[in-house]
C-alpha cells in the first residue's frame, strides 16, 4: 500500500483539487485491504480456513478491487482526460506557431531569392 499512497500524493501534488476525493477513496481501500490481509494472515499462519467463507473472501476481495476501480473511474480517468486535452490545446499552439514562423522564412527566403535574382 505505501507504493500506492505515493503514487497518490504525486497526484495531489500536481492536482490539489482532487485531495479530497483521493483520500476518501484511499482510506476505504486501505481499511478493505487491512480487514483483506487479517484473513489471509489468519488462513496462512494460523491454518483459520473456516473462519470465513469463500464467498465471503471473494466479497471483500472483490469490494477492494471494486473501489480501486470506481476511484480510476471516478477520479483519476476524467482528470487525465483534462490534463490530455490541455496538453494537446498547448501542442498545437506551439505547432501552428512553428508552422508561421516556418512560413514567414519561407516567404523571406523567396524574398531574398527573388531580389538576388533580378538585381
Amino acid at each position: 500500500m505505501s507504493a500506492m499512497q505515493i503514487s497518490l500524493d504525486k497526484v495531489i501534488a500536481q492536482r490539489p483539487e482532487l485531495r479530497g476525493t483521493l483520500e476518501a477513496a484511499s482510506t476505504r481501500l486501505r481499511e478493505q485491504a487491512a480487514g483483506l490481509d487479517e484473513v489471509v494472515q489468519g488462513m496462512v499462519q494460523r491454518g483459520d480456513f473456516a473462519r470465513v467463507s469463500s464467498e465471503r473472501f471473494f466479497a471483500m476481495a472483490s469490494e477492494a478491487i471494486g473501489i480501486g476501480y470506481q476511484q480510476i473511474r471516478e477520479t483519476l480517468l476524467p482528470s487525465l482526460d483534462s490534463l490530455l486535452n490541455q496538453r494537446i490545446a498547448k501542442a498545437q499552439r506551439v505547432l501552428m506557431l512553428n508552422v508561421a514562423v516556418s512560413l514567414l522564412a519561407l516567404l523571406l527566403i523567396g524574398y531574398l531569392s527573388a531580389g538576388a535574382y533580378f538585381r
